[in-house]
């Protein structure tokens, strides 16, 4: 993990010199880059709790789910990874254990606070952009 903080810092230190980018730009991108990140590892956990059951009956790949292949498993896992933690929550794939409730609040508090770091991200970057461009305009 140590190494890739220091692989990201030089990328962010990279964008900064030769790409312009500036501070709040790379402060976006990293969440964005985070959030997808925790995307794909709650994604894999998210496969990963039918693992504690003997079968799949019961769970939420239950019927249709538990006869795809490897990729459609994790591409349904994302979907439904995304759909909890932005709360949009469409209902087509369902939780049924007590583990995947459990696993589904988690993810779902893990979602709130991202977003609203991020909303808070984007609401400083654009209030940046508007006094540099004040003071451009003046």
């Amino acid at each position: 993990i140590l190494k890739i903080f220091k692989e990201s810092n030089k990328m962010f230190k990279y964008m900064e010199n030769y790409l312009n980018i500036g501070v709040g730009f790379q402060r976006l991108l990293g969440f964005i880059l985070s959030f997808f990140m925790i995307i794909h590892i709650v994604a894999c956990l998210w496969i990963l709790t039918v693992q504690f059951y003997e079968s799949a009956e019961g769970t939420w790949m239950e019927g249709d789910i538990y006869q795809m292949d490897a990729p459609e498993k994790y591409l349904t896992s994302i979907y439904f990874t995304v759909t909890t933690i932005t709360t949009v929550g469409y209902g087509d794939v369902s939780i049924s254990t007590k583990l995947e409730k459990v696993f589904c609040i988690v993810t779902m508090l893990t979602g709130v606070i991202a977003f609203s770091f991020a909303s808070g991200s984007l609401a400083s970057i654009l209030q940046s952009y508007d006094i540099q461009n004040a003071k451009y305009k003046e």
